[in-house]
């Protein structure tokens, strides 16, 4: 079963941000709602302000991507079902 979540407004962000920085490596974060795991955000990799673990929910998972495939991710979850 597929399931959609709305995210117009990350879309067009993220691909304002790879106009500006390219396809680089960034953090991914997945978050569970209703029982199913959606790319909720995505933020810069940056050494001087390391990702902490208290900065997100508990059942948060993060990954790192390249932006291109977070925005494939983020298109395809957006798609109303």
């Amino acid at each position: 079963m597929k399931n959609s979540y709305e995210c117009s407004d990350l879309i067009e962000e993220l691909k304002q941000d790879i106009l500006e920085f390219g396809n680089i490596d960034m953090y991914a974060f997945f978050d569970k709602i209703e029982g199913f795991t959606f790319l909720t955000s995505y933020d810069f990799i940056s050494e001087e302000t390391p990702l902490l673990p208290d900065q997100f929910e508990r059942d948060t998972i993060v990954q790192i991507m390249k932006a291109e495939k977070i925005l494939k991710i983020l298109i395809e979850q957006n798609k109303i079902i």
